[in-house]
């Protein structure tokens, strides 16, 4: 980086001061009906108290209470986790009932409902023990110090970059100079959660093509660099189009595009040059969706694999040739797959078909079909809708994003997990490698967001979306350089991002 922003540092800075008071508070106020609640929170020997002037209630540290047990190692976590939820505004008074009685409620950001604490009048001498709270809350207190932990670190190396001058490093980029600089699209449309939802390639004949769909079911092809549409495809598919791939096929030097629609499982082949539909292979699930697709070569010849989406009825992906003939099906590929990939490892000469699903990601061994490695985390069960495979730093490294807003990096080889980064939002479904050290990203909070592998933080958030990503493309355009070319859900029109002044 060029530039540090000295308003990302003290900001910091005052989030960390924030956390620290917050953990020192010990009174709070909750409105009922206009009525002023004061509640104290406290710790009494073994016991933590919540007080107001006519109501008490006692957590116990004792064999009963999985409050302390069963979640939290000490009494002060316990404590800690109260204060911060109540220092955070999600608890609100229910009811009260026969003015002996106070209904706590605890909401989090709308998802749990319905979770009480009762405060007890003090008059009647009775502790009450809550169970509910650490079963739903699960990893409140470790993710908290994995936060603040995460905080000092990004922090430190904030501090550090800025007092290293950077700014006479060639070699460092500076994302404050990442700005979006044109919409590309006015009629691009896309329905669908997964990578590939538009195509960027450099056709034969020397033209960088961008192929996208439109919500009256047409293909779109562009030039990218006039900035034209080519030509339009009228109803394409029967239902909203979903995802392309691309291929050049050598011996007869054609440049072959995938277009998928989810909803009637259909998936067609079109030469590029004319836009004659060389195949169309329809139901390719008996039930369920056909979300993606992804072409890959072996032993000189090119097959298609796609996915599998369905609630009820589970099948296998299949393998067909470049004709529609189906080959195979990939035993133990059963899954609810959102997002499929192929790779060929050159240094063991293997195909691998590595599919994104609901709660993991999975490699599967193409020659030896079978089962090569599931990769995942332990009570995290979104799905994951976008992976890169690639070598770094001698390490086949597979980098998984999750719509639970984290990033995941897996030894390919091992299935052992090397990293965790939180994006800070979540809906996150599109990546992009910008290179060794910097990965891009988008997630519900409609920012893209840069994101330092080397050190798992978020360097850096850029406004200027409509809705989550979906897809991101890096372009190394001929007059703007190293772009980014992005396209988010529904009617988020396809965008050019480029490094200011250029």
């Amino acid at each position: 980086m060029n530039e540090i922003n000295n308003s990302l540092i003290d900001s910091s800075e005052e989030v960390l001061n924030n956390k620290d008071k917050c953990l020192e508070r010990k009174e709070f106020i909750i409105i009922k009906d206009k009525i002023s609640y004061k509640i104290e929170i406290k710790i009494e020997k073994d016991n933590i108290i919540l007080n107001t002037l006519n109501y008490k209630l006692a957590l116990r540290n004792d064999e009963f209470s999985k409050i302390i047990n069963k979640k939290f190692k000490t009494i002060y976590d316990s404590y800690q986790f109260l204060i911060d939820e109540f220092s955070e505004g999600f608890v609100n008074i229910k009811e009260i009932i026969n003015n002996k009685f106070i209904k706590l409620i605890f909401i989090k950001e709308g998802k749990y409902n319905n979770l009480e604490l009762i405060l007890i009048n003090s008059e009647i001498n009775k502790d009450f023990v809550i169970n509910e709270i650490c079963n739903i809350y699960q990893s409140k207190f470790n993710s908290f110090e994995k936060e603040i932990k995460k905080l000092k670190e990004e922090l430190n190396h904030l501090k550090l970059n800025k007092k290293s001058n950077l700014n006479e490093d060639k070699n460092q980029i500076n994302f404050n100079k990442f700005k979006l600089l044109t919409e590309l699209t006015k009629n691009s449309y896309c329905s669908n959660s997964a990578n590939n939802t538009f195509l960027i390639f450099n056709c034969s004949n020397n033209i960088f093509y961008l192929i996208y769909a439109t919500s009256n079911i047409s293909i779109i092809s562009y030039n990218l660099i006039t900035q034209k549409i080519m030509t339009e495809i009228k109803n394409a598919h029967e239902n909203n189009i979903t995802n392309f791939r691309h291929i050049f096929i050598k011996s007869s030097k054609k440049d072959i595009i995938m277009s998928l629609s989810d909803l009637d499982n259909n998936l067609k082949l079109w030469e590029s040059n004319t836009w004659e539909c060389i195949l169309n292979l329809k139901n390719i699930n008996s039930q369920g969706f056909l979300n993606s697709a992804c072409f890959f070569n072996e032993n000189d010849k090119i097959y298609i694999a796609s996915s599998n989406w369905n609630f009820d009825f589970a099948e296998n992906i299949k393998i067909f040739d470049i004709k529609g003939k189906k080959i195979k099906e990939i035993n133990d590929s059963n899954n609810k797959t959102v997002y499929i990939e192929s790779y060929y490892d050159i240094k063991k000469l293997k195909t691998y078909i590595v599919t994104g699903n609901d709660g993991s990601i999975k490699s599967y061994n193409y020659s030896e079909n079978n089962l090569y490695h599931k990769y995942y985390q332990k009570n995290f069960h979104e799905s994951y809708y976008s992976f890169i495979i690639k070598y770094s730093k001698n390490v086949l490294k597979l980098i998984g994003s999750c719509f639970d807003g984290y990033i995941r990096i897996w030894d390919f080889d091992s299935g052992d997990i090397l990293k965790i980064i939180f994006t800070k939002s979540k809906g996150l479904i599109g990546i992009c490698d910008w290179d060794e050290n910097f990965l891009f990203c988008g997630t519900n909070d409609q920012a893209l967001r840069v994101i330092d592998l080397n050190n798992g933080i978020v360097l850096k958030k850029i406004y200027g979306l409509n809705d989550i990503l979906c897809t991101l493309i890096k372009f190394n355009h001929p007059k703007y350089g190293e772009c980014l070319i992005t396209q988010g859900l529904l009617n988020d029109q396809i965008k050019l991002w480029h490094f200011k002044n250029n």
